[in-house]
């Protein structure tokens, strides 16, 4: 049986590799073009060894919380040299300013600013990468915590077992080719689990009903043909988020067919006949159902007008065809609830 800890980083690794190109994108939003960064690895360890080398320095830990149904921290941290580039950058400071605060050791009130605007917005991209997987969708409330010991009180503690493991995303980031360090993002395993529906021991019988139960999200593909090379790319997306996944041919009565009815998420195909597509959306939007669905459109041929038109029915999202094994993921970590 597979370890559950690496099923959970293997899990987070996938998910932020899928949307690696956004998290750059808010990088370059907040630094111009100055800065590029990249997914650098994960890895699994304890919260006291990651944190222990940087209680000596200035550091920074962002608390990421949510006191949803599914409670928990998540951590951004930056060691100091990181953290005077990253609000030198911001506050629009030429590099030899980066160098001398970074060696001066001085840290004033815009400079955290600065850093918790990152956290605030990886907390944003968070969110929206982790809501498909949560029960109900992540309210992210920043938090600083200064790592050097000195300038910790009772009212700075973090909320973190320094015993418990941690999986821990590095994002390596560079400013106009220089090297500049890593920013990370620690996710404690037990909220993690949770949040992925991966459970830590699954040898008891409620452990397995939850792992079954979260498997059976369920997808579904109409079209008037099946493509067996569309089909599997669809069949490899609602794998990666533990979904059942079937073709059905709209051949017969949408009604009559009991899989539309138990479905999360339909894609409707209707290949180059947007009107049509939209007709076939609006029945299964009036069909009654126990579950609430989503439904997407998938065609060509789709202008602005009927873009506008698909959305004023209640149609969730809309996939112009072709569409990239990347686009078909973003749609449905989107919209499966």
């Amino acid at each position: 049986m597979a370890n559950p800890v690496e099923k959970i980083k293997e899990t987070i690794d996938e998910i932020l590799d899928s949307v690696e190109n956004e998290i750059v994108t808010i990088f370059n939003a907040l630094f111009g073009k100055l800065v590029s960064c990249f997914l650098a690895g994960v890895s699994v360890t304890t919260a006291k060894e990651f944190l222990d080398p940087r209680k000596g320095k200035k550091s920074f830990l962002i608390d990421l919380n949510t006191n949803e149904e599914i409670k928990g921290d998540i951590f951004i941290c930056l060691d100091h040299k990181e953290a005077c580039w990253v609000s030198a950058i911001m506050n629009g400071l030429a590099e030899s300013m980066a160098d001398e605060k970074e060696k001066s050791g001085q840290f004033d009130e815009n400079d955290i600013d600065a850093v918790s605007e990152v956290g605030n917005q990886l907390a944003g991209k968070l969110n929206f990468v982790l809501k498909p997987i949560a029960k109900k969708k992540l309210h992210f409330i920043k938090t600083r915590h200064f790592l050097t010991e000195e300038m910790q009180g009772e009212d700075n503690k973090i909320p973190l077992d320094e015993e418990e493991t941690v999986i821990i995303p590095k994002f390596s980031f560079s400013s106009e080719g220089k090297e500049i360090g890593f920013i990370y993002v620690m996710f404690p395993v037990n909220f993690a689990s949770l949040m992925v529906g991966i459970p830590l021991s699954g040898d008891t019988q409620e452990k397995d009903n939850e792992s079954e139960s979260a498997k059976l999200r369920k997808i579904i593909l109409l079209c008037q043909q099946i493509d067996s090379k569309e089909e599997a790319l669809y069949n490899m997306v609602a794998d990666k988020f533990s979904a059942s996944f079937i073709t059905c041919k709209l051949n017969s009565a949408l009604e009559e067919n009991p899989e539309i009815k138990e479905a999360d998420l339909i894609f409707v195909d209707s290949y180059d006949d947007p009107n049509s597509g939209i007709d076939i959306c609006k029945q299964l939007i009036a069909l009654k159902s126990s579950k609430k669905k989503s439904i997407i459109l998938s065609s060509k041929n789709i202008t602005k007008d009927l873009l506008l038109q698909a959305i004023s029915t209640g149609i969730c999202d809309i996939i112009v065809k072709p569409a990239s094994t990347k686009t078909i993921m973003q749609k449905v970590q989107a919209n499966i609830g």
